[in-house]
């Protein structure tokens, strides 16, 4: 609950007064938490319906009017402002009795009940209390509801018994005081050292929303009959515990239990009298203290129960702060918004043999808590006649469903357990945990990748198996090829066994090596292509690799000579039919090398059996047949490249290889996915989201397989936008398990969901969430995922202090594999991912252990300690290090340089950050919580006005830059500014898609600053460039229709980036600009018609189907070039649609002085695409001249226009506000039809996102 920081006060001057101090600090949190802009806000209310005697009712009116003259309580009232004021003149809360019949009775009083638990119910100042009355001639029942602020559990019963019976009055005794100013002092600081200690809440299954949950609750009560509340409460006496210390241990146990057995702060709604308020006098004088829960970890219920009592018993005498006050010391800097310690326990006791004796008899089962900023309340109620109740109360919408209906069955078996007859409450819980370690049981046998090939290859030879840019290559040639390779290795000496790195740029050679490696009886090890030096040394040491499968000269071959590894080269032509002996084979396929935590890379195992089961699995899932292609786009390093391979290769299909210097470009897999007609696309989801993004249609598609990293909730519906129909799977596990060994078919339903389900387990796998002692967790409760089954792999190689680390011959479950991965079981089986429990993340898809970075920073001089981590919003790994007193300056740049030298590129940190300490927890470990805090990447400058070069090109840049990584760019480098290779590749699509300068990704990384790029923008289009260019921003093999933007007054088509962006998937789109004026050098002066026409004759050359129908669409300049083009094209033109476009001759005007239109020209590339230039710096630049020089041309031409009929309907958008024509009718009468639709805003307005949805909706309407 939260509570503001100012202090709730009562004016002066104001009647009869409420002391200043009336309202404590758990009535302050009830007032509080129902504020606009909080979480989980709502009224504090509580329900209860009681039986009573029909012969009490009459009196029920005069009993509660003297209780509300008695207690001042009753009589206050809160202003808007949170300000206690007692009511004026004489304060009656009226009582409604309903007389009812006997066979009317229960709808009557279900009436009452229902408006009275009603999420409508409201109540106004004064009073916050309604009493009703049902009665009958035999019976009578009592309805109250009140908000909290005005009683608590103490008060409530007397209340009640008021009602029922006269009472001697009750002396106010002496006005409420405030805690004594010495007493808060201790207490501060108490709190100061035990508050930042504190651990978060529990993590529970919450809906992705449950923050903004609506006012719904749901309650539920457990009764503890005599003898099982009598057995507990003999065994926690004998225990030294008290009762409600008991189930409060239950309570947090469990909670605990549920998120992953750690400890967890709940809030203890301490309920007791205040002494000062005098004997009887009504009120809530609880307060609210933030208690941890120890995590149980197997230990015995005695010594947990224990602790927490203990740590109640202390925390209670430091009571003084309220609950939010110690929240703000826990978290100075925490959002006062936000809730810290949302679950809540209170305990009470109450005596209903006293209330029987008058009358009364509640109504547990139907009564109601609601308590704001609380997800979940529980309350245990110690009754006289020797009962226990256990209440919950919930907000409904908050949890999944389910989630609570099997909480609260799993406390109720705990309380069974500990009520049994011979229950042990000090002996350990689960089962004693087994050794760990161990080498995985020998198992032999089986058939072998090579031989599964090699059967396809008998049965389809003439098959397509790879295609790449040199074309196709068969099933045959490939096993000729692949023989070749192993004859290679035979000759120069490997043996059954060996281990062979394969160590070439992508394409057929690829899968020939590792088809050739296996055929020789050897062990392949895949190694990507741009490894650095340092890592390939380690790489080759641990493997003890002799013989590697690369290039068989240049540098290449030379530094695998220098490691003394002898090389062996993929054959250009390989001689026919070509087959070796059987020379057997181990049982070990290949090694594939991750992330180590020790700063050295770890080998992973993995048998021909395991790998097989696996493909097989996923063969099946998706129904892989011949006619299917796979594109590789995953690095051969990473394990998802084993079923790019092997997928195909096992039924016949065909893998598609992009080149090496297309591979992370994502038009070039939109082009070879349609040229190959690829049916199964497979990567993380980071290059798939690059394909998403890069739009088009690729109907050829079925089936997308995404694994290797959180799958964004958006980036299904972006797949299915680009194959229509096509199927997306989550598939997971581990390069441990045999690439995958977990897969989940993606429905729209998931997509609303926390996260995408990981799964449930493979054909011949097992996916187990196993507790600290390895027990089965219970559905909801989150443990490590543990993998289980065929596919496990045998360890690390050479390794087996970390293979005993990570892997287990458990006596229940096997040979297992610990992920590291945290997660969940559902009660349909479905498992859910959750995160780490190490220091290992993920970054695009690759597996990165922080500890191997910081192990490398670790290591250098200057460095005293560091740690790493991986921030949520993205952007890669960011290191932290503390430095030695004698790091020179220079320091950062030196350890980039050796970072870069020795980790992949995706491994190294985006940023170093200097700090004094690095922060710990109490146990010494880096408290990564701080360190998120402790201090921010260093950041270029505030805005590009640093940088030296303010040119038109630059500026272009820098806004994709800064849209893309939140800042803009300095003279420091993409990566050094928190950009990831994904971020580039995402960056020159932007600059693709907005500008058209293709830019690849190679040449950018040479020089990644925002100078380079702008320079290699400015030399695609140097001074002899065309004056017309063209690009094709979405390619579609089959398109539905064509849409053609042509450029306005400026020539950049920037603007139309976003609309672009938006359109269906399956629509052709070109792009049109002008580069420099026209050629002037003719008879006769050039004309709006005669650009049109050149428009139309680039395009010739880059349209492939002519009768496409299209829809052409301009801004301004543009929109009248789309009409004339309209008149001259030859295809199908279904309409034209002009974005506030000017046709009268005074609209068109324009002045024919220089200074005016550069003038112009400066005013209008600054509101168009925010490019800000002086006009000193048209004339002595020579790029923004150029601009200017279209500019003045087009102005010109659009000056001159005579404007004709247009043969194809017309949609005319105008701007709302000073339009560029300002006639509304000028084009009536000049096209077969016309339609006319005002956008918001003014002409550079047109493009904003509550426009575009317009504009959309109408070239759409072109193919309608």
């Amino acid at each position: 609950m939260t509570e503001p920081v100012e202090t709730i006060t009562v004016p002066a001057s104001r009647g009869p007064q409420a002391p200043d101090h009336l309202l404590g600090p758990l009535q302050r949190a009830y007032l509080v938490g129902d504020q606009d802009g909080l979480e989980l806000r709502g009224p504090a209310r509580y329900y209860v319906a009681c039986e009573l005697r029909v012969s009490a009712v009459d009196a029920v009116r005069r009993r509660l009017d003297r209780l509300v003259r008695e207690n001042l309580i009753l009589r206050t009232r809160v202003g808007d402002d949170l300000t206690p004021t007692p009511v004026a003149g004489e304060a009656v809360v009226p009582v409604a009795v309903l007389d009812a019949t006997e066979a009317t009775f229960d709808s009557v009083d279900s009436g009452v009940r229902d408006e009275f638990r009603s999420d409508a119910l409201a109540f106004g100042a004064w009073p916050q209390l309604r009493v009703t009355v049902v009665r009958s001639a035999r019976r009578a029942r009592i309805h109250l509801v009140y908000t909290l602020w005005l009683m608590d559990a103490a008060s409530l019963a007397r209340f009640l018994e008021g009602l029922v019976r006269d009472v001697d009055g009750v002396a106010a005794g002496p006005e409420p005081a405030p805690p004594s100013g010495r007493r808060r002092e201790r207490d501060e600081r108490y709190w100061r050292e035990v508050a930042p200690t504190l651990p978060e809440s529990a993590e529970v299954p919450l809906r992705p929303d449950w923050r903004h949950a609506g006012p719904a609750v749901t309650h539920r009560m457990l009764h503890l009959d005599r003898p099982v509340a009598e057995a507990i409460t003999q065994r926690a006496g004998r225990h030294g515990l008290t009762v409600p210390m008991v189930f409060l241990a239950v309570y947090g146990a469990l909670l605990g239990g549920v998120g992953g057995d750690q400890p967890h702060t709940i809030t203890l709604v301490l309920s007791r009298q205040d002494p000062y308020a005098g004997a009887g006098q009504l009120g809530n004088h609880g307060t609210p203290l933030p208690v941890a829960i120890p995590a149980a970890g197997g230990r015995d219920f005695v010594s947990l129960a224990r602790e927490v009592q203990g740590r109640v018993l202390e925390q209670s005498l430091h009571s003084s702060l309220s609950g939010p006050e110690i929240v703000r010391l826990a978290a100075p800097a925490a959002d006062r918004r936000r809730l810290l310690y949302p679950f809540a326990f209170t305990a009470t006791e109450l005596d209903t043999p006293r209330e029987a004796a008058l009358g009364l008899r509640r109504d547990w089962d139907t009564a109601q808590l609601r308590v704001p900023q609380v997800l979940l309340d529980h309350q245990v109620v110690v009754d006289g006649d020797g009962t226990i109740r256990l209440g919950f109360d919930w907000r409904t919408d908050a949890f999944d469903e389910g989630f609570l209906d099997d909480f609260i069955g799993q406390y109720a078996h705990a309380v069974d357990r500990l009520a049994a007859d011979g229950a042990d409450w000090t002996g350990p819980a689960g089962r004693t945990l087994p050794a760990a370690g161990g080498v995985r049981p020998a198992e032999h046998g089986g058939a072998t990748l090579q031989q599964r090939v090699l059967e396809t290859v008998e049965r389809m030879p003439g098959a397509p198996a790879v295609r790449d840019r040199d074309g196709v290559l068969t099933y045959a040639a490939l096993a000729d090829a692949a023989a070749e390779v192993a004859q290679r290795l035979v000759s120069a000496g490997a043996v059954v066994g060996d281990h062979v790195a394969i160590h070439l740029p992508r394409g057929r050679g690829q899968v020939v090596a590792i088809l050739g490696a296996l055929l020789a009886g050897c062990v392949y090890v895949p190694l990507d292509w741009g490894l650095p030096q340092g890592r390939l040394d380690r790489i080759t040491r641990q493997a003890r690799l002799r013989f590697a499968v690369t290039g068989d000269e240049g540098s290449v071959a030379d530094a695998w000579h220098r490691r003394e590894v002898r090389t062996v080269a993929v054959p250009t032509a390989a001689p026919g039919k070509r087959r070796l002996p059987d020379r057997g084979a181990p049982d070990v396929a290949y090694v594939i090398f991750t992330s180590g935590s020790t700063g050295e890379p770890k080998g992973v195992v993995v048998r021909h059996r395991a790998v097989l089961n696996t493909i097989e699995a996923v063969n099946d899932l998706i129904g892989l047949e011949p006619s299917d292609s796979v594109l590789s786009v995953s690095s051969i390093g990473f394990d998802l490249s084993v079923y790019d391979v092997f997928g195909p290769l096992l039924v016949g299909a065909a893998v598609v290889m992009p080149p090496e210097d297309t591979a992370r470009t994502p038009s070039a897999w939109t082009r070879i996915a349609t040229e190959h007609s690829v049916t199964v696309w497979n990567s993380a989801p980071a290059l798939a989201a690059l394909l998403a993004e890069e739009g088009g249609a690729l109907p050829s598609i079925r089936s997308f397989l995404l694994s290797g990293d959180w799958i964004p909730l958006h980036l299904p519906a972006g797949l299915e936008r680009l194959s229509p129909g096509a199927e997306v799977f989550s598939l997971g596990g581990a390069t441990e398990g045999a690439i995958w060994s977990i897969h989940h078919r993606i429905t729209p339903a998931d997509r609303t969901g926390r996260s995408i389900p990981y799964g449930r387990p493979l054909a011949g796998q097992d996916i187990l969430v196993l507790d600290a002692r390895r027990n089965v967790c219970p559905d909801w409760h989150i443990g490590e995922i543990h993998i289980a089954g065929r596919g496990v792999a045998d360890g690390y190689l050479n390794d087996p202090e970390r293979t005993s680390q990570a892997f287990v011959d458990d006596p229940v479950h096997g040979w297992i594999y610990r992920t590291g991965d945290r997660g969940r079981r559902g009660p349909d089986g479905v498992v859910e991912l959750l995160g780490r429990v190490d220091t290992q993340v993920k970054v695009n898809g690759y597996r990165v252990e922080l500890g191997e970075i910081e192990s490398l920073l670790n290591a250098m001089g200057h460095v005293r300690r560091s740690a790493a981590c991986a921030p949520r919003g993205g952007g890669g790994v960011l290191a932290y290090v503390t430095l030695s007193a004698d790091a020179a300056p220079d320091w950062r740049e030196r350890s980039m340089a050796a970072l870069r030298d020795e980790l992949p590129s995706y491994m190294v940190p985006y940023a170093l950050v200097a700090l004094d300490e690095i922060p710990l927890t109490s146990n010494g470990k880096v408290d990564h919580r701080r360190l998120s805090t402790a201090a921010t990447p260093p950041a270029g400058p505030a805005d590009a006005a640093a940088l030296p070069d303010r040119g038109p090109h630059v500026q272009e840049v820098a806004a994709c830059w800064t849209e893309l990584l939140g800042r803009a760019p300095g003279t420091e480098g993409f990566f050094e500014s928190g950009g990831s290779s994904l971020d580039a590749i995402r960056l020159l699509s932007m600059v693709r898609s907005r500008f058209g300068y293709d830019i690849a990704l190679g040449r950018f990384l040479a020089d990644p600053t925002v100078t380079g790029l702008a320079q290699l923008c400015k030399a695609g289009r140097g001074p002899a460039s065309e004056a017309v260019w063209s690009f094709t921003p979405r390619s579609v093999a089959r398109p539905r229709g064509r849409v053609i933007f042509f450029p306005p007054v400026g020539g950049g088509v920037a603007v139309y980036a976003g609309l672009i962006r938006n359109l269906p998937a399956d629509l052709d789109v070109h792009v049109i600009g002008f580069d420099r004026p026209f050629d002037t050098a003719g008879p006769t002066a050039p004309t709006l018609a005669a650009a049109a026409d050149a428009c139309l004759r680039r395009l010739a050359g880059r349209i492939d189907d002519p009768d496409v129908p299209c829809v052409l669409v301009g801004w301004s300049f543009g929109g009248a070039l789309a009409a004339e083009a309209a008149r001259a094209a030859a295809y199908p033109i279904t309409r034209v649609v002009m974005l506030d476009t000017p046709l009268s001759a005074a609209a068109r005007h324009c002045a024919d002085s220089d200074a005016v239109l550069v003038s112009e020209f400066v005013h209008d590339i600054r509101r168009a695409g925010g490019v800000v230039v002086s006009a000193h710096a048209v004339s002595t630049d020579p790029v923004l001249h150029r601009r200017f020089e279209v500019y003045r041309q087009n102005r010109l031409l659009l000056r001159d226009w005579q404007p004709g009929p247009v043969r194809v309907p017309v949609v005319q958008f105008r701007a709302g506000e000073r339009p560029a024509e300002p006639d509304p009718d000028a084009w009536r009468g000049r096209a077969p039809a016309l339609r006319t639709r005002v956008l918001a805003g003014g002409h550079f307005d047109v493009f904003e996102a509550e426009n575009l949805r317009h504009v959309q909706d109408e070239i759409e309407g072109g193919w309608q």
